[in-house]
């Protein structure tokens, strides 16, 4: 007997490629399930797995402001906290339609650890970084803010990594 490890049996499955997912690489993963839940007639199932995808990818961005700027924990706990706890009761809600799944459905995102994925983030994390840096000469603290909202919308791991970064380098 041949396991797929990227086969969901069931809603936990899903689940569980929802929060692992959301903690390697949160874009990736939302766009697959929700093309995978689509072709499988569980579009009323996307809501909160995103969601649970969502709060993974915000303790992971917690994480790198953890590792890149310490003293930015206190500030941005209070948001990730609201928006977690939010997005948790949402998917707590939405249990009950999870455990009539019993579906069949394949998820495929792929590798997390590929040189192109690497190499990708590496990249743009160096572009945020100077886009940032010129930004904030130039326009001040809002060049800055923007191109971080501008960034989070492309990669929240490295817009994260590159505002800590500019963070604690001053």
């Amino acid at each position: 007997c041949e396991i797929d490890p990227f086969r969901a049996v069931d809603a936990k499955g899903i689940y569980l490629t929802a929060l692992f997912g959301g903690l390697v690489n949160s874009t990736a993963t939302v766009a697959e399930l929700v093309a995978t839940l689509s072709e499988s007639d569980l579009v009323g199932f996307t809501a909160p797995v995103v969601l649970l995808t969502s709060v993974s990818m915000f303790f992971r961005n917690f994480i790198i402001l953890a590792i890149f700027a310490r003293g930015a924990i206190r500030t941005a706990a209070i948001p990730l906290v609201a928006m977690s706890l939010i997005a948790s009761y949402c998917v707590y809600r939405g249990r009950q339609r999870a455990a009539d799944i019993a579906k069949d459905v394949t998820i495929d995102v792929g590798s997390p650890v590929s040189l192109r994925k690497v190499s990708r983030f590496a990249l743009l994390f160096l572009i945020l970084q100077i886009i940032a840096t010129l930004g904030q000469r130039w326009i001040g603290n809002i060049g800055f803010q923007i191109v971080s909202i501008l960034g989070g919308l492309f990669s929240s791991a490295s817009t994260t990594a590159a505002a800590a970064s500019m963070a604690t380098h001053g």
